[in-house]
């Protein structure tokens, strides 16, 4: 995992002032991180690895910050709206009999949503990397810029029914797209850049409706953000004013909680901090290798 001190060069002297909360949180493994193929917005569930990452990132918020989430957000896709529901019935001692109490707390939106993939979703990491060669491999999967080759519609993966036949994969290649009825289908995408995701969905999202949820946290209080690697590391650029080159050394690991502290006009006080900093490395090392190996 990179050195966090060289992508966080913008922060300022820890205050004495209360800083507000909040925490990021990959959702658990799905059954498509652990079978290496390209996710993005194809509605893959947690594989059961994954399960029990979200219960010990439940635990972890619990153990290590004592924190109360007033809100936890999530993208459209069931991996993170799973993940979000085991965390808090680890957080929340009567959740699973009384779900209903804490539904108010739950807000999903599409602007978190993994990148869209593209053509690639659904291919085999190793697969890709095999045919285009790491040079364009890591340009479309990690460089800020890098766009993939574009799906032939939001609603569809592109060309993945042409080249996979397995029908577990099949299943999963279309976007569920009843929950996008209430969406201005022109502003899905077919394709995304890091930079893309960062500009037309996550900043403005997070300064809209999360920033003013956050900066109204009391002690003892957090926000949770349960979502995705594309999302969390757009996040971690924005706050922490990332270069464009360091960006593309940052691995979110899954299941991994990140602690980050704000002051009262949103500027991170501090670096972030992973809740289990060695699962966490390791975790991301696994992440940076994906296709390697």
């Amino acid at each position: 995992m990179q050195d966090v001190s060289v992508l966080n060069n913008h922060l300022r002297p820890v205050s004495s002032r209360p800083s507000h909360k909040l925490i990021l949180v990959r959702h658990g493994e799905s059954q498509w991180n652990d079978s290496n193929l390209f996710c993005g917005w194809c509605d893959v569930p947690l594989s059961h690895r994954g399960e029990i990452e979200a219960e010990n990132a439940g635990k972890l918020i619990l153990e290590k910050t004592s924190l109360h989430p007033v809100s936890i957000y999530t993208s459209f896709l069931d991996r993170s709206i799973e993940s979000a529901h085991i965390i808090a019935s680890t957080l929340f001692p009567d959740y699973t009999t009384n779900p209903a109490r804490y539904e108010t707390k739950f807000v999903s939106s599409w602007k978190l949503n993994e990148r869209h993939y593209g053509a690639l979703q659904g291919l085999d990491k190793s697969q890709v990397l095999k045919e285009v060669g790491p040079e364009k491999y890591m340009f479309w999967r990690r460089s800020y810029d890098g766009v993939p080759p574009l799906a032939e519609s939001s609603g569809s993966a592109g060309a993945i029914e042409a080249r996979v036949s397995d029908p577990e994969i099949l299943k999963y290649s279309t976007i569920a797209t009843a929950k996008y009825k209430g969406v201005d289908q022109d502003e899905l995408p077919r394709g995304e850049s890091l930079e893309m995701v960062l500009q037309t969905r996550v900043r403005p999202y997070f300064e809209e409706v999360i920033r003013p949820d956050l900066l109204g946290t009391k002690d003892a209080e957090c926000i949770l953000v349960v979502a995705h690697g594309s999302t969390i590391r757009s996040l971690i650029k924005y706050l922490y004013n990332v270069s464009n080159e360091n960006i593309q050394r940052l691995n979110i690991p899954t299941g991994s909680p990140l602690l980050i502290d704000v002051d009262e006009n949103c500027v991170p006080v501090n670096e972030y901090t992973y809740l289990d900093p060695s699962g966490a490395k390791a975790g991301a090392e696994k992440v940076k290798n994906q296709g390697f190996h």
